[in-house]
């Protein structure tokens, strides 16, 4: 009598050999697992983290809140803010273009107005088939030109719009109906220069 073996487990991973593996002893390369002698150190250290990572997370909030405060007070202090009930009439009337800034990926998310048609005077690639931004080489020279134009602390022109906590969790469904563009601005981005000429 001959048994016949199925194809999948011709060429599939022998069953015995898979189960019968043992855990590494120090660390795996192919499966990228730890030895069972680090367990020991690696668990503690491990709950330590998960542990701070939270006070730290609070923290991070705090600083971050209390730099943008400062920030805004310096936009208004320069005539650079604009009340929320004058940007609710710019997205009504569709003036000018809402400019969405992201100094990070992780934010902060700092929301700008300037009067000027964004899309139709940028020399830059921007359209990214979706609202918000993303950070890819071909779209560095449309952030980095916002950014020296419109948003910038020194020498941009738009200004800060400042949201009301209220207004928050429907601003993503309000920005979807304007005049709108994104942008990072982190600080290697803005170290950068743009390269020159029309990219489309």
């Amino acid at each position: 009598m001959v048994v016949q073996t199925s194809f999948t487990k011709l060429f599939g991973p022998p069953a015995d050999r898979a189960s019968n593996r043992r855990p590494p002893i120090f660390w795996d390369w192919k499966t990228r697992e730890v030895g069972i002698i680090f367990l020991p150190i690696c668990l503690p250290l491990l709950l330590i983290a998960a542990g701070l990572s939270v006070p730290w997370t609070y923290v991070r909030k705090l600083v971050t809140g209390h730099k943008e405060r400062k920030f805004a007070d310096r936009m208004e202090a320069n005539g650079r803010a604009m009340s929320w009930d004058e940007f609710q009439v710019t997205i009504e009337t569709r003036q000018g273009t809402v400019i969405g800034e992201y100094l990070s990926m992780k934010g902060p998310f700092r929301l700008w107005w300037t009067p000027d048609d964004v899309p139709n005077t940028c020399p830059y690639k921007w359209d990214r088939g979706h609202h918000f931004a993303v950070s890819g080489a071909e779209f560095q020279p449309f952030f980095q030109w916002c950014y020296g134009r419109f948003t910038s602390p020194e020498s941009g022109t738009a200004r800060r719009v400042t949201v009301p906590t209220v207004e928050r969790n429907g601003l993503k469904r309000k920005l979807c109906t304007a005049h709108f563009v994104s942008i990072i601005s982190s600080r290697t981005m803005r170290a950068q220069r743009p390269t020159k000429g029309r990219v489309v």
